[in-house]
């Protein structure tokens, strides 16, 4: 059995992935090598495994703490670089109904901010949740959709008690409304869209 490491400066993954030795491949990270794999490794038996970008519709609940709390928690664990975080939130344009009242998007997405602030405002506990950055290359993202007219939460590093030189970041937090291309498409990384949907039936499709 040999361990062969990657780097940026000599990358041999294409490499061997496409020696005609190469039996079996099972991949599991972005969509874009996930989809190279799979269109230029005919030889051999592919398994892939892709990040999602996932969507939640919120349309009502009993309780709207818990349910902000639920989400800002997956924006947060590590630092959403898991398939399972939630990236796409849609809310009725008309708002998120809660017992007799409704709370319309942007009040939601204030409150999801605040529940993330809540949840990262001691950086033992943020280090614990978040973790660190996997690439310099999610920094450059953050960067990028922070001049998104939506956003309401802006993303910074926070120090890691134990780590200090490690690479971190807290969620940004962006407003947008149906059809905005910005949230169609992953963008790996604490990264969450509130998005204000005509109504429930929009938001499903």
């Amino acid at each position: 059995v040999t361990l062969a490491a990657d780097t940026r400066a000599e990358p041999i993954t294409k490499h061997l992935l496409m020696h005609p030795q190469t039996a079996i491949i099972d991949f599991t990270g972005s969509q874009q090598f996930g989809a190279w794999i799979e269109a230029n490794c005919g030889h051999a038996d592919v398994y892939t495994e892709t990040a999602g970008c996932n969507a939640v519709v919120v349309e009502s609940a009993h309780a709207l703490e818990p349910v902000l709390d639920a989400l800002a928690q997956s924006l947060c664990l590590f630092s959403a670089q898991m398939c399972t975080a939630a990236q796409n939130i849609f809310v009725p344009a008309d708002g998120v109904r809660v017992g007799d009242t409704r709370v319309l998007p942007d009040a939601f997405a204030a409150g999801l901010a605040e529940a993330i602030d809540r949840m990262l405002a001691d950086p033992k506990h943020a280090a614990g949740i978040c973790g660190a950055l996997q690439t310099e290359t999610i920094e450059a993202t953050l960067q990028r959709l922070a001049e998104h007219p939506g956003v309401v939460r802006s993303s910074a590093p926070y120090v890691h008690p134990q780590y200090p030189g490690a690479r971190t970041a807290t969620p940004l937090l962006v407003r947008a409304s149906a059809p905005d291309p910005v949230y169609q498409q992953e963008h790996f990384g604490p990264v969450g869209f509130v998005i204000d949907a005509r109504d429930r039936d929009e938001a499903l499709q």
